[in-house]
């Protein structure tokens, strides 16, 4: 027969909870033998009566009932509004849709700037503002055009 497995105060607390997997009747021998878990699960046990006093005592029944009167009130509120009810339909949330609109501002307001750059300074645009384009094929400004001196003579003739 194989020993006993050995038992540790997490496993005395799950049973205090319910949650042991164990056999009852080994943790009850364990609590006899071992008067010091024994103590540890007295003053938890006691804790935890006192712990259950103490939230008594802070919620009354009538004080529980006006919470609950006034939770239900402002979820109807909320309710109400149309807005709220269109964000539940499309199950949006405030940061996501402040987060689209701040994007959608962004490029809207950043756009301009954008198309200048590409208009003006990217290769291969189509639109100028130094070349006159006929037909597809740049025509040659005058001030590209080699310059023609004419030489008058001074004599006449």
């Amino acid at each position: 027969m194989g020993k006993a497995p050995q038992i540790q105060d997490i496993d005395v607390s799950a049973w205090l909870d319910g949650e042991w997997d164990g056999d009852d009747a080994q943790m009850r021998q364990y609590l006899r033998e071992t008067p010091s878990a024994q103590a540890m699960l007295d003053a938890w046990q006691k804790q935890g009566k006192e712990f259950k006093q103490m939230v008594g005592d802070l919620a009354s029944p009538q004080e529980s009932a006006r919470a609950v009167v006034a939770i239900r009130a402002r979820i109807e509120k909320q309710q109400k509004n149309p807005l709220a009810r269109l964000a539940l339909l499309f199950e949006l949330r405030p940061k996501f849709v402040w987060g689209v609109a701040f994007a959608l501002l962004l490029g809207v307001l950043s756009a301009p700037l954008w198309v200048y750059l590409w208009v003006n300074f990217i290769d291969g645009s189509v639109v100028r503002e130094d070349a006159a384009v006929v037909k597809g094929a740049p025509a040659v400004l005058p001030e590209e055009l080699p310059a023609q001196f004419e030489i008058k003579s001074t004599e006449k003739k």
